[in-house]
């Protein structure tokens, strides 16, 4: 049994899940990386193939497609 706080949690997380999904893929791996598994930025430029500083760009362009997504469903 959920309290309301955990299911208010589980709502916000579900809602971010399907808003990723519209998000550009490198984009949506960048943040799932990130945010999801807690990846660090050098880590998660080795693994992409990017340099860090280009990461971090990214991550600035994704975090407006993300948040473009996430007002325009709220």
């Amino acid at each position: 049994i959920f309290t309301d706080d955990a299911e208010q949690i589980l709502d916000v997380t579900t809602d971010c899940s399907n808003l990723l999904v519209a998000v550009e893929d490198v984009l949506r791996n960048l943040l799932e990386r990130r945010y999801i598994l807690g990846m660090g930025w050098e880590k998660i430029a080795e693994e992409m193939g990017y340099d860090e500083d280009y990461v971090k760009k990214l991550h600035g362009k994704a975090l407006e497609e993300f948040e473009g997504k996430f007002l325009k469903n709220n």
